[in-house]
């Protein structure tokens, strides 16, 4: 079996893969990656999500992905919900067509 393998839509790039088709072996492991990955999210998908529904008498949602990208928004939320303004200062000084400005200085 051959593959075809692009990076782009473009017509030139077409014709060249498939003037280029690849050995189908050569993306054994790919495949065996999605494999393992599609197997992972539906163990626990279907088991944690279960579990924590039970557990909270609630329909919960648990995934591979989903997870760990809610939790990294809740705490950006967490930093944005306690951050506390402070005070600082900046110098700028304009001569000679010139502008010069300094970072913040606390």
């Amino acid at each position: 079996m051959k593959r075809l393998w692009i990076s782009s839509m473009e017509d030139s790039s077409i014709k060249e893969g498939f003037s280029n088709l690849k050995d189908g072996s050569n993306y054994d492991n790919l495949f065996d990656s999605a494999k393992a990955r599609a197997i992972a999210d539906w163990l626990v998908g279907m088991n944690i999500s279960r579990l924590y529904s039970c557990l909270y008498n609630e329909n919960y949602s648990v995934g591979r992905v989903q997870t760990p990208t809610l939790s990294m928004i809740v705490n950006r939320d967490d930093e944005i919900n306690s951050f506390k303004k402070e005070k600082y200062y900046t110098v700028e000084i304009s001569m000679n067509g010139f502008t010069l400005s300094t970072d913040r200085i606390d």
